[in-house]
């Protein structure tokens, strides 16, 4: 899976429509409102603003797409579609119109929806996004220097004493290179995309 690098916008013309496209990091529901509660302030005198989110609910991928009362299957699912063929996640893709007057009809709708988000998603650059386990570890200062060698932990919450004491988020990789080192881990049911 990836998510974005940065945020990024595109705009294209089609027939004098106006479609302004955007994305953006969105880990959850509520940053979504934000986001779109901003872009309709900004953009109040659109005619439709359609979108697509991708995003890790703590246990399950989950997505949601609208059209915007534009025909049904023309805007939300064709940004949906691209997210999923990207492999995205925690990712909001937005799409603003602005009617210039032509219909469009249903098939160049959906291409323009599509292909403007498409342009916008190229703009972003994609990193790696992977699922993480919360593990809470026990080691000596030895296997802490091994283990640090291994494994970033740069994130992490470490506590120092006569043993070392860890609360890190981590791969099934690094949870197997981790296991070969350490005394005590415990791996919580707790997951995260990062």
């Amino acid at each position: 899976m990836f998510s974005i690098e940065k945020e990024s916008s595109s705009k294209l013309v089609v027939n004098r429509s106006k479609f302004l496209g955007f994305v953006y990091n969105c880990k959850s529901v509520e940053d979504r409102e934000k986001i779109l509660s901003a872009l309709k302030s900004e953009y109040y005198d659109c005619n439709h603003i359609t979108y697509a989110h991708v995003f890790w609910d703590g246990q399950n991928l989950r997505s949601y797409s609208t059209d915007d009362r534009e025909p049904s299957g023309t805007a939300g699912i064709q940004i949906l579609n691209l997210l999923k063929s990207y492999k995205l996640i925690n990712v909001l893709c937005i799409v603003v119109r602005y009617f210039g007057g032509v219909k469009l009809g249903v098939q160049n709708l959906s291409k323009a929806y599509k292909q403007c988000a498409d342009e916008t998603l190229n703009l972003a650059k994609l990193n790696k996004s992977f699922l993480k386990t919360k593990c809470k570890i026990e080691c000596d200062y030895n296997q802490f220097n091994k283990l640090n060698k291994m494994i970033d932990l740069k994130d992490s919450k470490v506590l120092f004493d006569n043993v070392i004491s860890l609360e890190v988020l981590l791969t099934e990789e690094e949870i197997s290179k981790a296991e070969g080192i350490v005394k005590s881990i415990i791996i919580t049911n707790e997951k995260f995309y990062s």
